[in-house]
């Protein structure tokens, strides 16, 4: 028993880790029985479940084949992308241990996050130590690996950064805090490091360089209030020199020797701190520094093309990462339940009365996970560790009451299995798809196959990076090229019920880009250039000649019209018509007043002929549709038999802004879709869904609906 006392941080964190581990391993089940795997799988491969996986897979692939290059020729054709230099270091990761265990990337990315996510109970149990309570380190734990937000965010196929975000904050800050606290010399050890695994977690996720300032800050404030002045300091700047470049680090290494073996008096200090001080600046000014090139170039990126862009609509608003949650919201995201919610928030306070000084040191680590008001709701998961911890404080209230040592492990551990069970359930009943199916893969490896090695993908930013890893082709927008005219184009273009502007607007970006729509708005300004633009690509060619002849624009026709250097290929996927919200949002952009026009696209699952049921309850007949509780009046109601290649359409109550289409296939199943009357001739709707198209601007290379279809442009 003594034994088990001895070591139990060292055997709760492997009871916990393992238990992190099947918890997630039991979603893989599901992906393997026969009802999920034909969907779920491609040629063997798992499929990854975010869309930003496919960009760090991507680029593990190409480590591995050794062609990982300066330029990425994949990603914002038709401008010059950079690759990251050097490679994410999840991109890495995922190399090396593909490599290692002779395997593909597809199945390293697939079940790598399992593990790394599952490391956060290391940091977890060792801020519990440091606070004091071993409850508070299992609560912190335990309440992170099941936290339905954290648990989507460490899943199998989560193959993003979100895995070790919070490992690394709460580490970084850890060794931050030992080193503070430590009086002895070994602080310095501790400091060094501090500034390795921020190094490390600068390298694995970008922004991460918004928590040291103010971490630092804090940590500065602490050893100023509680602790001695100038070892505090110099800690700091320890920290900072091993963040800012290899020979500052170096230099800081050499002075930790050299203070470690009492080479240099107490009263040295202060020169031996300016020293450092100096060497920063000058690392810093000189741009010799990659964390300050980093934070500068972003800023910079960021402004400039906010200033060249402005009057554009802010694609962030329809991006569900980046949108904002409630205060309640929030509490029941992270922990499942809103009672442990409540009781969790008494418990930080508590905390904060018993470990004021050291909690104190997570201070910017739960500033940021209240960033979810702000920021969005994927920083969450920095919120569920310091909710866990409050929790477990809680328990350590409650074990203080009790005085038989048998009675409280029972009681304690009883509590924190009801702690988890709200949270366990959620996770243990909701599946997780990949983010595209096999169909989409099957599609765009077939264009791979079938495609020339310059062609051009467009499709809609979502489908970007998964678009560049299978098809291996150039697209418009991704995850991380999505801002600017080119989203605004693609949906313009999605929006229209004219074919000719779809058409020349997918032309003019092949072999135009950002540079072409910025030449308009220079040359005309934003709202006249836009305007312009749209009439004359939006009319054939020779009509738009000789309309530009009229507008004394004759010069500008080649600019409009360029000669095809590239093949493009349209591609829908099955996810746009519920997207229609936003996209046809931003196609509908009005310059001047800034606003774009909402409209709504719903997809079911339908079985039956003249009535309809679909998604198991709602119902279809006499002209009305039962849809989330009340019957709604249809304009018109729209069959296509896919087979027979036949349209029949009913008509219903003339006032009614609503419609539905029904596409009868072959299985004999009818994909249903409701729609709001102004998305009827969108070219989305026409072409995906109606199978009505220009045979002239376009021809059929893939078809698979309601999955995916591919389309070859003509001009």
């Amino acid at each position: 028993m003594s034994q088990i006392v001895k070591y139990k941080y060292v055997i709760a964190i492997i009871v916990v880790f393992l238990f992190s581990f099947f918890l997630r391993l039991n979603n893989v089940s599901f992906w393997k029985s026969e009802s999920f795997s034909q969907m779920f799988y491609y040629d063997t491969k798992p499929l990854l479940t975010g869309w930003d996986g496919y960009y760090y897979a991507r680029y593990a692939k190409e480590l591995l084949n050794g062609e990982y290059k300066k330029i990425d020729d994949k990603r914002g054709a038709p401008e010059v992308v950079k690759r990251p230099s050097p490679p994410p270091l999840i991109s890495v990761v995922g190399a090396g241990v593909a490599k290692i265990l002779h395997t593909n990337i597809d199945k390293v990315a697939f079940y790598l996050p399992i593990v790394l996510g599952s490391l956060v109970v290391i940091p977890c149990f060792l801020w519990g130590r440091f606070l004091g309570s071993f409850w508070i380190g299992l609560s912190c734990a335990l309440a992170t690996v099941v936290s339905p937000r954290y648990f989507h965010r460490s899943q199998a196929g989560w193959f993003d950064t979100d895995i070790l975000n919070v490992f690394f904050a709460l580490f970084t800050f850890y060794l931050i805090a030992l080193s503070i606290v430590e009086k002895r010399d070994r602080g310095y050890i501790f400091a060094a490091l501090a500034g390795i695994c921020f190094y490390l977690f600068h390298w694995w996720w970008t922004p991460s360089y918004t928590f040291l300032i103010p971490g630092l800050i804090v940590a500065l404030i602490i050893g100023l209030l509680f602790y001695s002045f100038y070892p505090t300091l110099l800690k700091i700047i320890i920290i900072l020199s091993f963040t800012v470049s290899p020979v500052a680090a170096l230099l800081a290494s050499v002075a930790i020797v050299f203070i470690y073996l009492k080479k240099v008096p107490y009263k040295k200090y202060v020169i031996l701190l300016f020293s450092l001080l100096s060497l920063e600046f000058v690392l810093f000014s000189t741009g010799f520094s990659e964390s300050a090139n980093t934070l500068l170039s972003r800023l910079g990126m960021y402004g400039l093309r906010e200033a060249k862009f402005a009057g554009f609509p802010n694609v962030l608003l329809s991006i569900s990462e980046e949108k904002q949650m409630s205060f309640f919201k929030m509490f029941y995201n992270a922990l499942g339940s809103d009672v442990l919610s409540v009781l969790s928030v008494i418990g930080i306070i508590g905390l904060l009365v018993y470990r004021f000084k050291r909690l104190f040191f997570l201070l910017p680590f739960f500033i940021l996970g209240l960033g979810t008001f702000h920021l969005g709701i994927r920083f969450t998961i920095f919120l569920v560790p310091f909710l866990g911890m409050g929790l477990g404080f809680l328990i350590y209230l409650i074990l203080t009451k009790l005085h038989k040592s048998y009675i409280k492990y029972i009681v304690a551990f009883c509590l924190t299995i009801l702690f988890i069970i709200p949270s366990v359930k959620k996770d243990m009943h909701k599946l997780v798809s990949p983010s595209y199916s096999a169909p989409v893969a099957k599609g765009l490896s077939f264009l791979k196959e079938h495609s020339s090695k310059d062609a051009c993908i467009f499709t809609w930013w979502d489908a970007g990076y998964f678009s560049q890893y299978w098809a291996e082709r150039a697209t418009f927008t991704d995850g991380g090229c999505q801002f600017g005219p080119k989203t605004y184009l693609i949906a313009l273009s999605f929006s229209t019920d004219n074919p000719f502007l779809s058409a020349h607007i997918m032309r003019f970006m092949t072999e135009k880009g950002e540079k072409g729509v910025e030449i308009i708005t220079k040359k005309f300004g934003i709202i006249k250039g836009m305007n312009l633009f749209k009439q004359v690509l939006s009319l054939p060619e020779d009509e738009a000649g000789l309309f530009l002849e009229e507008k004394g624009l004759k010069d500008w026709k080649d600019f409009f019209f360029p000669k095809a250097t590239r093949p493009v290929y349209l591609v829908f996927t099955g996810d746009l018509p519920r997207k229609m919200y936003w996209i046809y949002y931003f196609g509908s952009w009005d310059f001047q007043n800034k606003e774009g026009s909402h409209h709504a696209m719903a997809r079911f699952l339908c079985k039956g002929e003249e009535k309809l049921v679909c998604n198991d309850k709602i119902t279809v007949e006499d002209g009305r549709i039962f849809y989330r509780r009340k019957y709604i009046p249809l304009e018109r109601r729209i069959f296509l038999n896919l087979k027979e290649r036949q349209i029949r359409e009913e008509m219903f109550y003339k006032n009614s802004r609503f419609l539905f289409e029904g596409l009868k296939m072959p299985e004999g199943l009818t994909i249903g879709f409701l729609l709001e009357k102004p998305l009827l001739n969108t070219f989305l709707n026409r072409m995906f869904i109606l199978h009505v198209y220009n045979r002239e601007l376009f021809e059929p290379v893939y078809v698979s609906f309601p999955q995916v279809s591919i389309w070859k442009l003509r001009i």
